[in-house]
């Protein structure tokens, strides 16, 4: 998606089911979704080598939720920038009922005023989260200076134990984690995602 743009989608309110693929070089103001409302669902999205600069809320797959659920996504290699809050997965979440489940982020660069930015997310409460991972300097949750338990630093190549907790976060999914065996992309994502049988 080099050279492009991607175009903002506000208010999103239906279900984007991304399968498991990758989508490669997003360019984006917001976000792959720009504001997450009630009802909205994005699942099974992993992204890599995004660029998402806003001079509000920034984050790889939604920039603002103002409600929904993120489920089984990961972003790789991003580089999120926002003037009010950036993260990995969400740049703020706000508003309940809101819920960022077994999701990840590695080796992203957030960049965002201090104690906003995250590599989960830039803003929202622990009880929001469940069984979220991610590696790199700094919080999992912007503002944050304890980590939650349910936003947790990946150590010493512990993503066995990651996947194993975010695999049980997602028993009644679609799709599960998996240890990535494919060389074209296990250096973007240590785990990728599989339909169950």
């Amino acid at each position: 998606m080099s050279g492009q743009t991607w175009p903002k989608i506000g208010g999103f309110e239906h279900t984007f089911d991304g399968a498991g693929h990758i989508i490669r070089n997003l360019n984006a103001t917001t976000g792959f979704i720009d504001m997450l409302s009630s009802g909205g669902i994005v699942k099974n999205l992993l992204l890599v080598d995004a660029d998402i600069s806003s001079n509000a809320h920034a984050g790889g797959i939604v920039g603002w939720m103002m409600g929904g659920t993120v489920i089984a996504c990961a972003v790789s290699g991003c580089k999120v920038s926002g003037t009010n809050y950036a993260g990995g997965i969400a740049g703020a979440v706000d508003a309940e009922p809101n819920s960022v489940i077994a999701c990840y982020a590695t080796s992203c660069d957030i960049k965002g005023p201090e104690n906003t930015s995250g590599h989960i997310a830039g803003r929202g409460e622990s009880v929001f989260f469940s069984a979220c991972y991610y590696d790199g300097i700094g919080n999992g949750l912007g503002g944050r200076q304890d980590q939650p338990r349910l936003v947790e630093q990946v150590r010493q190549n512990s993503w066995l134990e990651a996947m194993d907790s975010m695999n049980q976060q997602l028993s009644a999914h679609d799709y599960l984690w998996t240890v990535n065996t494919d060389p074209a992309t296990q250096d973007d994502f240590p785990l990728v995602l599989e339909r169950r049988q």
